[in-house]
């Protein structure tokens, strides 16, 4: 059995490579900084082709998904800045998790924008008393005629600040039904209900970074909670 990196996998990590110590390594102190966030210098690592490798389709450069790839990519980035890697990890994550359970509506409304470095979509998960146990999540969909109904609290929200979409994870609440399934939502729906924890003040009603409710604009399958 062979161990050893691949073609691609060696083509990818030689080109991350050049590009992170010679493009974005002279510039990492400016940037770790500064309080904006780096939207030029993510667009030039999505300008590689590496922000849709597993994303599938036309969005990626290979005929596979190819996670080996994706963390030398990762590990390539933050040799040379930490916090753009970091910025990577969600977009290979939620590209992945959409290319994969999404629909076709939902695909073709937020892949481009992903692997494209337009935007970005946030992840819910963790929650007080549970972390990110997919087991004990208490945050709740519930069915109604129109979609379905959030309610629940989240204590971080990945890249929240920078996201124009969120998928939330939830136990779904429905006739026979008890399952954990992640929901995405664009993050205007949310309106005046979400707020960062740190701006709650005591008796606030709302729930720090989720609605307490919300209508759904999409719904991704069971079982794909913890990819």
């Amino acid at each position: 059995m062979e161990f050893g990196l691949n073609e691609d996998q060696e083509a990818f990590r030689d080109t991350v490579r050049a590009f992170a110590r010679g493009k974005l390594a002279p510039g990492y102190l400016e940037r770790a900084k500064s309080e904006r966030f780096p939207w030029d210098a993510h667009r030039e690592v999505a300008a590689l082709g590496v922000f849709g490798l597993l994303a599938g389709g036309e969005f990626s450069p290979l005929d596979h998904e190819d996670y080996v790839a994706a963390g030398l990519v990762v590990e390539e980035l933050a040799y040379a800045d930490f916090n753009l890697a970091n910025a990577a990890i969600p977009v290979l994550l939620m590209s992945s998790l959409i290319a994969r359970h999404g629909q076709d509506e939902l695909r073709r409304d937020w892949l481009p924008g992903l692997v494209g470095a337009d935007t970005y979509v946030a992840l819910g998960l963790t929650e007080p008393g549970t972390g990110s146990d997919v087991t004990a999540i208490r945050t709740t969909a519930t069915a109604t005629a129109d979609g379905y109904v959030l309610r629940g609290e989240k204590t971080s929200v990945t890249m929240l600040a920078h996201a124009a979409a969120i998928i939330v994870v939830a136990q779904t609440v429905r006739a026979s039904l008890d399952e954990t399934a992640a929901y995405v939502s664009d993050r205007q729906a949310f309106g005046s209900q979400l707020v960062r924890p740190a701006a709650r003040q005591p008796g606030d009603p709302r729930l720090p970074a989720l609605a307490r409710e919300l209508r759904l604009l999409q719904r991704i399958p069971a079982g794909t909670a913890n990819a």
